[in-house]
């Protein structure tokens, strides 16, 4: 007999999200429908299928309608007609043969996995968007592998969308992986050693190979080579890699005294993995529930009894409720009644197991056929990561002798167990982002490498590498107070930035501190620092000004002060601290210092005399050209003023300028003969020294 098994690719969190399992088809003519959390029996002839073994169905994933089923012989669309071309095999088969699987890439298209009677397993392909939207076997019969054990099932990888069709060869402990991905099966598998080798009579073809709801962990029960397979099972879990395919032995499960049977019962995980149901099938004996704590340590795995009983028990299968179903006798004939775990999640009987609960509708043609398994569905329900992109390098070039970056866009996307970067030079790194240095400038050739599941990827770019640039701005520098620096970029740059704010190649420094210039050109970068310090000032004093009246009699030394280096006079040209001199006029000095540094200064020599002044006591302003006017005189007279009053205190004439002189009239009328008064004031040298005066007098005015 033949029965078959469903894959289905889709991402959910929760068991009761996948509706591609609400509809199933077992038995003769009977039928499951699921809503939430609640199972509805299908009517009578609920399928065209007879099938005392099982089915595979497969419903819309969105809305839970039908789409296709098949027993293993034939493939039925939604409307239940058979499609074209969709005879499979006409013979019989094993408890598990087939598997639906849907492409994300090309939707509504579906794998079928199925074997034969002996130790082959095929597949065909389905695809619902042909006639008219019911579906047509594109091709069937496509062998993947021989000499293998019946039961198989398949994980979601990890990565790139794709499943794991998992195998296991006859008579042996190897498990075989092949990927199925888009539209195309890989028939070379990943192969691994691991756990009991199985029995390798092909009568032996009863068992079950499930895995929990994540698909990182397997079950398998099968009869085992190792141990008398005419009396004795094994139940072993394994773990799944599944970005690599490959399987490993994670533990053994006890089993106990339910160990011996004539035909292998069947196992179910709880949908949270932690609970892993077993049932015996003894024909003539009594048969039993088993639940397993897959998280104990205990040697007997947490085992715990459900249910003893003196009736056959046949297949266990996880609803998209949460609920395990179980196929069970009355009278030891598998009807239409079937069992129920209804809390499986709950440690033992608190599971609340019920012997032949739910009564499914009976064929009223057949009788009480029932059935002994019902259709199989993917386990795994994890969501997959996206598939791993050829990644895209992104090379950060600098000149020789700096640090060039390395590293990949959308590093996240990137799948690996390990990588390398090979920088061309004999240099390489082993994180997803580095650095390097090239001693010399050229072309380097750049290997990115990275290794998944022991297959080697590389992609290969240049970066080229350009001379160092050289920036030296020059030693620290110290100038003389009032010296302007300019301080130039020695190389030619596209872009200069000192951290003045200045960005031209050159700049004018009058103050002390440090200059740091940043030059790029292309990829590469150089900077320097220089720092410019003042000396402390320098001073010379010749004086204000010097005075002299008689340059034959009178001298005047100008001392530009010692310790200095050089002294250099102005009109004089001497080069000596001080000079004597006798003219008037201006002197100018320029000193330095050993370090050639410089300070200046001027000073004034005039010509300052003893100031004299002369006031007349009478003129006669008759025209006879004789002491006409009134006009005191004299020498070196600064800021002269002089106010004439007649006897009766009126003003009569006034003047600021020592050489104006009074006609003896007022207001162009002549003055009468008498006595008047003057006060002048002014300024004069004495000694070398400015002195104010006041001098007050009388004249007489005749004619």
């Amino acid at each position: 007999m033949r029965f078959w098994f469903l894959l289905i690719i889709i991402s959910s969190n929760c068991v009761l999200a996948q509706n591609q399992n609400n509809t199933w088809f077992l038995g003769t003519y009977l039928g499951m429908s699921f809503s939430g959390s609640n199972m509805f029996p299908i009517p009578d002839k609920a399928s065209p299928m007879y099938s005392v073994l099982g089915a595979s169905v497969m419903s819309d994933k969105t809305t839970g309608a039908l789409l296709l089923f098949t027993d293993g012989r034939n493939i039925w669309d939604r409307n239940k007609a058979l499609m074209p071309n969709g005879v499979l095999y006409p013979g019989t088969g094993s408890d598990q043969s087939s598997h639906i699987i849907i492409f994300e890439t090309a939707p509504k298209k579906y794998f079928v996995f199925y074997s034969d009677q002996l130790d082959k397993i095929y597949y065909a392909l389905v695809d619902l968007n042909l006639n008219n939207g019911n579906g047509d076997v594109v091709y069937k019969q496509k062998l993947l592998a021989s000499q293998m054990d019946l039961q198989f099932t398949a994980v979601k990888m990890l990565n790139s969308g794709g499943y794991w069709v998992i195998t296991h060869k006859k008579g042996t402990n190897e498990f075989n992986s092949f990927a199925v991905i888009n539209e195309q099966v890989t028939t070379a598998p990943v192969v691994s050693y691991t756990g009991s080798a199985s029995f390798p009579n092909t009568q032996y073809s009863y068992g079950k190979m499930i895995t929990e709801s994540t698909g990182k962990r397997l079950a398998y029960l099968f009869f085992d080579s190792d141990i008398n397979a005419s009396s004795g099972c094994v139940l072993q879990e394994f773990n799944i890699d599944k970005r690599c395919g490959t399987i490993s032995l994670n533990k053994n499960v006890n089993l106990g005294s339910t160990a011996t049977y004539d035909k292998l019962g069947s196992i179910s995980y709880d949908q949270t993995g932690q609970y892993l149901y077993f049932s015996s099938y003894r024909s003539n004996d009594m048969n039993s529930l088993v639940q397993f704590d897959m998280k104990s340590n205990a040697s007997d795995n947490g085992r715990i009894l459900i249910a003893n009983l003196y009736e056959s028990i046949g297949d266990l299968q996880l609803g998209p409720n949460g609920k395990i179903y179980v196929a069970s006798s009355e009278n030891r004939t598998f009807t239409s009644k079937i069992s129920v775990i209804n809390a499986p999640s709950m440690a033992g009987t608190n599971c609340n197991f019920l012997f032949n609960a739910i009564e499914l509708s009976r064929n009223p043609y057949l009788g009480s056929i029932g059935t002994e398994k019902f259709p199989t569905f993917i386990s795994d329900i994890s969501e997959t990561i996206p598939n791993s992109k050829k990644p895209e390098l992104r090379l950060t070039a600098n000149c020789a002798q700096s640090e060039s970056s390395f590293e990949i866009k959308n590093p996240i996307d990137l799948i690996y167990d390990s990588l390398e970067w090979d920088f061309g030079d004999g240099g390489t790194a082993k994180t997803i982002a580095a650095k390097h240095i090239y001693n010399a400038a050229g072309k380097y050739v750049v290997r990115f490498n990275w290794f998944v599941c022991n297959n080697k990827f590389q992609i290969i770019d240049t970066i080229k590498i350009i001379e160092k640039l050289n920036l030296n701005l020059g030693n620290d520098t110290t100038l003389c107070t009032g010296d302007t620096f300019t301080l130039k970029s020695p190389l030619t740059a596209e872009k200069y930035l000192w951290n003045t704010g200045d960005s031209s190649n050159t700049i004018y420094i009058n103050k002390p501190g440090k200059f740091n210039l940043k030059i790029q050109s292309g990829i590469c970068t150089a900077q320097d620092e220089i720092e410019i310090k003042y000396h402390p000032p320098l001073f010379t004093a010749l004086g204000d000004e010097y005075f002299i009246c008689d340059k034959e009699k009178e001298l005047v030394k100008l001392d530009a002060g010692k310790n200095f280096s050089s002294y250099k006079w102005t009109p004089t040209g001497d080069t000596t601290q001080w000079i004597i001199v006798g003219e008037i006029g201006d002197y100018f000095v320029v000193v330095k210092d050993f370090r050639g540094c410089g300070a200046k200064d001027n000073t004034k020599v005039k010509r300052i005399c003893d100031f004299s002044v002369y006031f007349p006591n009478a003129f006669t302003p008759n025209n006879d050209g004789l002491n006409d006017y009134f006009s005191p005189s004299g020498n070196d007279i600064i800021g002269f003023t002089m106010r004439i009053y007649n006897r009766w205190g009126q003003e009569v004439f006034t003047s600021n300028n020592l050489n104006e002189k009074w006609d003896g009239n007022y207001n162009n009328t002549p003055c009468p003969v008498d006595t008047y008064y003057y006060i002048t004031k002014y300024q004069g040298y004495q000694k070398k020294k400015l002195l104010e005066f006041e001098t007050k007098g009388t004249f007489t005015l005749l004619r």
